[in-house]
């Protein structure tokens, strides 16, 4: 993409579309994203939030008994084609029609599964097979794809062919959005064609410390970046490379700071939109001073209960980065967390 004079954005997008076919379990149009872009040409900064919020149908009501980890009523707004669309048609130089052709061949004439793939897809099996589009994709014959079998993606490939004809307005507002509302209201799901209309990307202001004379930047929420800031202001009080970078003392300190931010998370953060959150706060020096205080270079702290693992196997987000000759930078993620196990029928995307 590079090579064909585009940009950074333009080889993150084409990136991350690829991805989404060769690493379904990862991210996919069905997904989430954020992007942090250094624009060489100001120096300026921006992030890009396409992460998808709740269907409006989603009351505390319907979740009693908890809230599902698969199936449609965990599935939740895709961002991604919003996101990508958006930061093309604000930072790109090539069409969505050349930024997405790699992606489209890879999902029409297939790709060899390689081994971790391969793995990946045997875990989730029992979650795809509840869903006979998800199984006829990812259990060919029964089973999952063997390494060098080749996984062919069709319906994703004419799903991406839409968008890069008519952007994301045939994602959101078009035959995608139709098929992606219709399943959800005849197999017992929430999202609305509503949900899908009204969403739109956000182009935000980055948040940022200062930390060793270095400017760090992260997206803000709902992206949970916040924490490397803090974790950043707490053990800038330490002398980490005194330490030496990988010895224990200093992954001590490191854990312990980011078990203090990982207890504040669970206490005051949630969306901005619905909670106030004390970011000024938890972001301040003078915060960091007091949870410095209480970390001890060679015992765990007893508090701040935070040592809960997380559920489930991980690994379900991926990451890439893209810089072009004028000096952008484009950081980017995109997450499914292994999805919701359910693929819109004839559209090839994970929910």
């Amino acid at each position: 993409m590079l090579r064909a004079g585009g940009s950074a954005l333009d080889a993150a997008v084409a990136g991350a579309a690829v991805l989404a076919v060769v690493e379904p379990n990862m991210g996919q149009l069905g997904g989430d994203a954020f992007m942090l872009i250094f624009l060489g040409s100001t120096g300026r900064v921006v992030a890009i939030n396409a992460n998808g919020p709740a269907p409006r149908g989603a009351r505390p009501e319907l979740f009693s008994s908890g809230i599902p980890a698969t199936g449609l009523r965990s599935a939740t707004v895709p961002g991604v084609v919003s996101g990508w669309c958006t930061a093309v048609s604000l930072y790109g130089k090539c069409t969505l029609n050349q930024i997405l052709q790699p992606a489209i061949e890879y999902a029409a004439d297939g790709f060899p599964v390689p081994p971790r793939l391969s793995r990946e897809l045997e875990r989730l099996a029992p979650l795809y097979a509840a869903c006979p589009a998800s199984a006829e994709i990812f259990l060919p014959d029964g089973a999952s794809p063997r390494p060098g079998q080749v996984l062919i993606q069709r319906d994703l490939a004419r799903s991406l062919g839409i968008i890069a004809d008519s952007g994301a307005d045939a994602f959101y507002r078009g035959d995608i959005a139709r098929a992606i509302s219709r399943y959800a209201a005849e197999d017992g799901g929430l999202l609305a064609r509503e949900d899908l209309t009204d969403f739109r990307c956000e182009v935000q202001t980055p948040l940022s410390t200062e930390y060793r004379g270095s400017r760090i930047n992260v997206n803000p929420l709902m992206s949970p970046g916040f924490g490397v800031l803090q974790a950043l202001n707490i053990v800038e009080g330490f002398d980490l490379a005194g330490l030496g970078g990988g010895s224990a003392e200093a992954v001590h300190l490191l854990v312990e700071a980011c078990r203090l931010v990982a207890s504040d998370r669970e206490r005051h953060v949630g969306d901005p939109r619905f909670v106030a959150v004390p970011l000024e706060r938890l972001l301040s020096r003078e915060h960091a001073a007091a949870q410095r205080s209480v970390i001890h270079p060679d015992r765990v702290a007893a508090e701040p209960g935070t040592d809960r693992a997380p559920e489930g196997d991980g690994g379900e987000t991926t990451c890439l980065v893209a810089a072009d000759g004028e000096g952008t930078v484009v950081a980017y993620i995109h997450s499914l967390f292994a999805g919701s196990g359910v693929t819109v029928p004839g559209t090839g995307i994970l929910l």
